[in-house]
């Protein structure tokens, strides 16, 4: 088949043209701290994690596949859809092991990106077909092998090659470098923060600092000192396992088994002293409390608009009970506390931004975008 699916989004384009995002930046005297997922965000591929590269394609397809959701159906709540065996994709194709080429060619469904699923609809991935998601186009999926095909073209070949440079830049997204090469040449001042909930903290380190240090082939001139990421920029998050004295669990750094950090007033410090850094979030602790957003990881809106934090992470939904941002506010008194549940959804676009991961693969700037989209809502708040 040589259909690409389209790709569209719930969004009405109502942003500004990227030429007027540009010539606005200058106005944006405010200091940015730009959170940063690893693995289905920026990383394709973590073979030590369990999923090689080609399962990390299949996935990111399916997360964006969306079926039909049958009228009247009770396997689940709306945010609850693991027990359904769907028939249907979204544009009414039946969903079959193979189709005929013909009949298919012109009917392949768009690839869905927007934060609100379509009504009656929800992706390929949430159904109880989930767990055939790493093979994804080679049976339900396979309307999409032309699209598998050419995410492998936009995305970097791996070359383990002994003594190799490109080898170190494997499995990563080209829009990650390219937001990095534009944020760096703005005046507005700006932190990286790497997060995961995994272990590839240290393998993304070294790939970011060949990057910093102009090793990356398509970005030989690329140097920057203070973008070097040393093992003291690298920390444990963790939930504190009692509760303070309002009940509320505190967020800490450790590194090397000693707590450098506890509270958000103390954990901003860190993070404010840094143009760069990153930090191993507590899976232990969101999965304990089954996922719920406000046991994820945290971001932080402080009270002073000198200062805006933006998460982009493949694992933000709009869902009650399945998300892993969460997000804290700081009160008068200068504490934080965790935004409920809608309070955290509403922050989708201005200090949270889920990624889609098969649009950046595609759209280059599309990190750019969001983050630019992110601060004209702040600057306008």
């Amino acid at each position: 088949m040589d259909s690409i699916a389209p790709i569209v989004s719930a969004l009405e384009d109502t942003e500004e043209p990227n030429s007027a995002s540009e010539r606005l930046t200058a106005d944006w005297k405010h200091r940015l701290v730009v959170h940063f997922d690893i693995n289905e965000t920026i990383l394709v591929g973590d073979d030590a994690g369990g999923d090689t590269r080609e399962d990390c394609i299949h996935k990111i397809i399916a997360k964006s596949a969306y079926v039909k959701i049958p009228f009247g159906y009770a396997g689940g709540s709306y945010e609850d859809n693991s027990n359904l065996e769907p028939t249907e994709w979204w544009n009414g194709l039946l969903i079959r092991e193979e189709y005929d080429e013909k009949l298919a060619l012109n009917r392949v469904p768009p690839l869905y990106t927007g934060w609100q699923w379509p009504p009656g609809c929800c992706p390929y991935y949430r159904t109880a077909f989930k767990n055939r998601a790493r093979t994804f186009v080679n049976h339900h999926g396979s309307l999409y092998k032309s699209t598998y095909l050419r995410v492998e073209e936009l995305l970097p070949i791996p070359d383990s090659k002994p003594g190799n440079a490109f080898a170190v830049f494997a499995h990563m997204l080209p829009a990650f470098f390219e937001t990095v090469v534009k944020l760096s040449s703005r005046p507005q001042p700006y932190t990286l923060v790497f997060r995961t909930m995994g272990s590839d903290l240290e393998k993304i380190a070294t790939a970011f600092n060949a990057f910093a240090s102009g090793k990356h082939p398509n970005y030989p001139n690329f140097q920057r000192e203070d973008l070097i990421i040393s093992r003291h920029d690298l920390v444990e998050g963790r939930w504190s396992k009692e509760v303070d004295l309002d009940g509320n669990h505190v967020f800490q750094f450790w590194r090397a088994g000693e707590m450098i950090a506890s509270g958000d007033a103390q954990v901003l410090d860190f993070l404010d002293s840094r143009s760069v850094c990153g930090i191993q979030d507590d899976y232990e602790f969101w999965k304990v409390h089954r996922h719920q957003p406000w046991a994820g990881k945290p971001v932080w809106i402080p009270r002073s608009k000198e200062v805006q934090h933006i998460l982009l992470d493949d694992n933000i939904h709009n869902l009650s009970h399945d998300s892993i941002a969460s997000t804290r506010v700081e009160r008068e008194d200068g504490s934080f506390r965790t935004l409920s549940d809608k309070e955290i959804r509403d922050q989708q676009g201005i200090h949270l931004v889920r990624v889609p991961t098969v649009a950046p693969i595609f759209q280059p700037t599309w990190f750019l975008e969001q983050i630019d989209s992110a601060q004209r809502r702040f600057v306008s708040e």
